[in-house]
């Protein structure tokens, strides 16, 4: 992709994204998303969206307070402050973007801004589980409020998984051009 496009850092933000659900790898994560900050202006995020932008901003505050950088994380929350200013203005409600307003909250440490962010992106459709994993999120692992939020969306994802098969076991949308496999269908 880099060879066509050499403007093109989406793989980078990819490794990124998996670097920082693995957690353990802070220092290389700080020295990648600092690297791609100097190829990508601020413009060009509002102009051309990033995959999960303003996602990295607020990933990179974290790093940069967790590495004791506490000017630059201000200055990354800034950034995705405004990012996410710019959305809103433009009209653009996402449910991506209240997860990067709790990640934005984990860091400066407004607590109960998290599980309130979290919540209001469950209502609006967000299933990706996964960022409950995100290391900025450690501290919260242990709250009630925070285990709560994840059970429900286990409960949702659950609900949603037993309706999909159960419409495509029993009231399969293309019977003529596609089966699903008996196992799959098993005990529906």
């Amino acid at each position: 992709n880099r060879e066509r496009d050499p403007n093109n850092n989406e793989h980078l933000f990819q490794l990124c994204a998996a670097l920082s659900r693995l957690g353990g790898h802070e220092t290389e994560l700080l020295e990648l998303y600092e690297g791609l900050l100097r190829e990508v202006t601020p413009q060009t995020v509002l102009l051309e969206p990033l995959p999960d932008s303003p996602l990295p901003m607020a990933r990179l505050a974290w790093l940069r307070s967790k590495s004791g950088n506490a000017d630059g994380a201000r200055e990354a929350i800034k950034e995705a402050e405004a990012d996410l200013a710019g959305r809103r203005k433009a009209g653009i409600t996402a449910f991506s973007s209240l997860v990067v307003e709790a990640m934005l909250a984990a860091v400066r440490a407004e607590d109960s801004k998290v599980t309130g962010a979290l919540r209001q992106a469950i209502d609006l459709g967000w299933r990706d589980r996964g960022v409950f994993d995100e290391p900025m999120f450690g501290k919260y692992k242990g709250s009630r409020e925070f285990q709560e939020i994840r059970n429900e969306l286990d409960k949702i994802l659950a609900e949603e998984r037993a309706n999909a098969l159960r419409m495509i076991c029993h009231n399969n949308p293309v019977p003529d051009a596609w089966q699903p496999l008996a196992e799959t269908c098993e005990g529906v």
